[in-house]
């Protein structure tokens, strides 16, 4: 048989017919020298030197055999797995430079999306920013004239101070591709580690008690990714929405 080969046949009838040849051969010259042990070297008993001695050259005729077949087989499989090894290292060339231009666009989606997120509640904060001034005006408006009708001796009668609410937008929604799904994934930075609860730390931040309290506090939403409601103290909890390829 042919050795130290990493040809890789395209045509599987070629290979299938090839290899299952090879193997028929190489079982069927077990089974002859399995019968020949079977006949000839099965100990029965040893209860002379000559029968150790008669028992020893059966032991050493059946290793032989046992070797020879275990070197057939595999001088049988090693062209397949020289190919196999080969195939595998072609493969994992350019999955590594796949991997590596993935990465690269998921970290861009990420960043888009974080900024998104950071745009929205920039906006969410101005408006409540907004909403508190005017509110904030209209208070002291209300004080002024209740002052100014007390000092003319007037009784004041105020009208009800309308509340000025925030103004809501319909938040942004970022389309995705079809095909592609995202599970969040909640993960945490330390930044402040004095203020980290002896609880979370041994000595160094506990990684698996955070991960454990972050485990606790998600919970689900309907028709939509998770949430989480830890909270500790020095360690920012953020989530990471990683995404699931399907088909």
């Amino acid at each position: 048989m042919e050795k130290d080969t990493a040809l890789i046949v395209l045509d599987k009838e070629i290979v299938a017919t090839t290899k299952v040849d090879q193997a028929i051969w190489i079982l069927q010259q077990a089974d002859t020298e399995l019968g020949i042990i079977l006949r000839e070297h099965s100990v029965l008993s040893v209860s002379n030197d000559d029968e150790k001695v008669s028992a020893e050259q059966s032991v050493m005729a059946i290793r032989k055999f046992r070797r020879s077949w275990d070197s057939l087989r595999k001088d049988w499989g090693h062209p397949l797995d020289v190919a196999k090894k080969t195939m595998d290292g072609a493969v994992r060339q350019r999955d590594e430079q796949a991997e590596g231009a993935e990465k690269n666009g998921l970290r861009f989606i990420q960043d888009y999306t974080i900024e998104q997120a950071r745009f929205q509640r920039a906006k969410e904060v101005e408006a409540q920013r907004a909403a508190d001034e005017a509110n904030r005006i209209l208070r002291e408006l209300h004080e002024k004239e209740e002052a100014e009708a007390k000092l003319a001796g007037e009784v004041y009668k105020p009208d009800s101070i309308p509340e000025v609410v925030v103004k809501t937008e319909e938040p942004h929604i970022i389309p995705k591709a079809q095909g592609i799904s995202y599970r969040r994934v909640w993960m945490y930075r330390v930044e402040d580690e004095s203020k980290v609860p002896d609880a979370y730390t041994r000595r160094v931040i506990d990684d698996e008690a955070i991960k454990r309290a972050i485990s606790v506090a998600t919970r689900t939403v309907p028709d939509a990714l998770s949430a989480c409601d830890a909270k500790i103290p020095g360690i920012v909890i953020f989530n990471d929405d990683r995404p699931i390829v399907r088909g």
